[in-house]
């Protein structure tokens, strides 16, 4: 390794599972997203776009072909309750072999998936795909998933599909969209009793989340101390979300998640002002303390800083397998803290700890940043009988910056950014998961 080349060791202790989220936005249909698969069914100077939609001006049976490719890697997310996808199309055919989806979620079956649904409306068609229905083409569907980003895999396609003419003008496609129960309910509600979906439900399910929601604020009240002002807003707001689920019905359940997140809310701040913070500095980094969530920084040497996370018993945390060398007796030539910032460098590297949100970032000694935590969750989680806890975490990364590495991967990709993948060991793939970015810094994500 260069001799000016950082290296980073972060070591996350859990039992069970862990996942990297991408940075990404919710999904919305953008009719530019959307190409030619190929030359065969409808090249690209077939296709014209408005704001609202697009047409592609093919004939012949499944060539209104189009796609989402790579251009589109980790840009969207869709969440666990998105199970219905909906493609609105017109001036196409609604025969059984007329529309098949070929890929999803970067996924391909060797298949071609029929609709489950097919509804005409106003003129236009709706193809609906349930993808909760165990097909194969959706196994990278999570229905307990709170973000599922949406990228090519490494093959080049997201998603395709291709749909069939009714004229020789070609066909129209108004919306491709995953949409929730409650999205159907709201933005097309003549499709709920073909797809089983009823106000009465629906009325059912919003009032099951309050009410969830309303049980945790209220634990909240009485596992953590605050001051008397923030326990007073927070009971306020129960009240207010309980006068809200008891006036719940058929007519207004649809203004529910607008409840929910306003309560959210009001529990975050209660987070906020009522945590328990501490940290000190120790003979090789630091240690702090941030509610149950443990941090502690060591330098190994001058230039690698190992990052440990840890809930409970520091003896609890499993030796590692891979760092194995004693560190060097390395004393940091500045430390200190300023605006809720804990500070410490050596002459090569200096790493920062937001005190307000447990966050580290790493930077090289000038002050340049390489990498920032903007997100690090451990929830409990059972892994089959065991308990346990689930990772997300997520770092900045900037403009332009490319990581290498992730190990052995049949993907054809250089550059692992962008990259959705589950590191799951088989025959063709084989993670490590190491990654050297183009700024010349290392990390090893030892989990």
């Amino acid at each position: 390794m260069k001799k000016n080349t950082l290296f980073l060791v972060l070591m996350l202790w859990i039992s069970g599972l862990s996942q990297a989220v991408a940075q990404a936005v919710r999904y919305t249909f953008v009719p530019t997203d959307y190409v030619s698969t190929d030359n065969s069914r409808a090249p690209q100077d077939r296709f014209s776009y408005t704001d609202e939609s697009f047409t592609i001006h093919a004939t012949g049976q499944n060539n209104v072909a189009f796609m989402m490719g790579s251009a589109s890697n980790g840009k969207y997310y869709v969440t666990g309750a998105d199970r219905w996808f909906v493609v609105k199309g017109s001036n196409v055919k609604t025969g059984s072999t007329d529309t098949y989806l070929w890929w999803s979620g970067g996924t391909n079956n060797s298949s071609q998936v029929a609709p489950d649904h097919i509804v005409s409306n106003g003129g236009q068609t709706y193809f609906i795909w349930n993808m909760t229905n165990g097909n194969a083409l959706f196994s990278w569907f999570d229905p307990e998933s709170e973000k599922m980003v949406q990228t090519d895999n490494g093959r080049g396609i997201i998603m395709a599909m291709g749909m069939t003419a009714a004229s020789s003008s070609g066909g129209t496609v108004h919306d491709v969209n995953y949409y929730s129960d409650l999205d159907i309910a709201i933005d097309y509600r003549f499709l709920m009793s073909a797809l089983g979906i009823t106000d009465e439900a629906l009325a059912e399910q919003m009032r099951t989340r309050l009410t969830a929601i309303i049980d945790e604020a209220e634990a909240l009240l009485i596992s953590r101390q605050a001051p008397a002002e923030a326990k007073a807003a927070l009971q306020t707001a129960i009240n207010a979300a309980k006068d809200v689920r008891d006036a719940i019905n058929n007519d207004n359940y649809a203004t529910v998640p607008d409840n929910i997140a306003t309560l959210q809310e009001a529990i975050s701040t209660y987070y906020a002002e009522s945590r328990t913070v501490s940290w000190e500095f120790t003979d090789d980094g630091l240690l702090a303390h941030w509610d149950e969530l443990n941090v502690r920084v060591r330098f190994i040497n001058d230039s690698t800083v190992r990052v440990t996370k840890y809930i409970g018993d520091e003896s609890r945390v499993e030796k590692s397998l891979v760092i194995t060398a004693a560190p060097e007796a390395v004393q940091p030539v500045t430390k200190g803290e300023t605006g809720g910032i804990v500070y410490l460098a050596t002459e090569k590297v200096r790493v920062e700890y937001n005190l307000a949100e447990a966050l580290v970032s790493v930077l090289r000694h000038n002050g340049e940043s390489l990498i920032s935590e903007i997100k690090a969750d451990l929830t409990e989680k059972a892994d089959g009988p065991n308990a346990a806890y689930q990772l997300k975490q997520v770092f900045r990364l900037e403009e332009g910056e490319q990581m290498y590495g992730f190990g052995q991967l049949q993907n054809g990709r250089l550059s692992a950014r962008g990259l959705s993948t589950r590191m799951i060991q088989d025959n063709r793939s084989i993670y490590i998961p190491y990654l050297y970015s183009s700024k010349r810094y290392a990390i090893y994500w030892d989990n």
